[in-house]
């Protein structure tokens, strides 16, 4: 489910949470509601509807995707104007920007499935006619990652 938050209320509600920010978007959320607002044309993106409240988000280096996290993994791309749930990647914990199309994706780093995944977005795949029966995303697991099982939860996470 997608839904519509108005430029006016992401930028005055009190509710709102900040996941990520460059100099030309915001990338937050209202409750369980996610979305993207561009501060230099005001224009608004709706990204999706979570059951429980987002846990981070990354906006890709030119500003043309995102990506926001919690119960889901969710993929938004502005070339296309399209959104991808990624159901079977649960408990997000955080992000981090590879190039200007990637981005490696930790799993809840405390539990018995924690590990890293890669997301690679094929920009030209994404905008050409030619290719539209191909798939433009591609994700795939980097690694396990089983060094925070069995400590104690922190906000800081090398890895």
């Amino acid at each position: 489910m997608i839904v519509h938050v108005s430029t006016m209320h992401m930028k005055t509600d009190p509710d709102f949470i900040k996941l990520t920010e460059t100099s030309v978007m915001v990338l937050g959320h209202v409750f369980n509601s996610s979305f993207m607002f561009n501060k230099q044309t005001s224009e608004e993106y709706s990204i999706f509807k979570f059951k429980r409240k987002p846990t981070c988000g990354l906006i890709g280096r030119n500003n043309d995707w995102c990506l926001v996290g919690g119960n889901v993994l969710v993929l938004r791309t502005l070339a296309d104007d399209c959104v991808r749930i990624f159901h079977d990647f649960k408990n997000i914990y955080q992000f981090k920007i590879v190039n200007d199309y990637s981005a490696q994706i930790l799993i809840n780093p405390w539990s018995q499935k924690a590990s890293i995944w890669k997301i690679e977005i094929d920009s030209i795949k994404l905008t050409s006619p030619v290719n539209i029966l191909e798939n433009p995303i591609n994700i795939f697991k980097v690694k396990d990652f089983k060094d925070y099982i069995n400590k104690p939860t922190t906000e800081q996470i090398v890895w």
